[in-house]
């Protein structure tokens, strides 16, 4: 029985919570375009468009 607490007790502090969020079309179309971006860096032809589409987003999302 002692043993089964340690256990648990171990197993806790390891747990990590897990939150689900609902995102807007544009905030999943940032997040999207980010991923592509960090992923390709180094093979685009004009990482500038990209990073223009994804400041863009940002400004949107920011109400600017």
């Amino acid at each position: 029985m002692h043993n089964t607490k340690k256990c648990s007790n171990f197993a806790s502090a390891f747990r990590k919570e897990v939150y689900l969020l609902k995102l807007t079309e544009k905030e999943q179309d940032l997040i999207e375009a980010i991923r592509n971006f960090k992923a390709s860096k180094g093979r685009m032809n004009h990482p500038e468009d990209q990073e223009w589409y994804i400041n863009q987003l940002l400004a949107d999302l920011m109400g600017l």
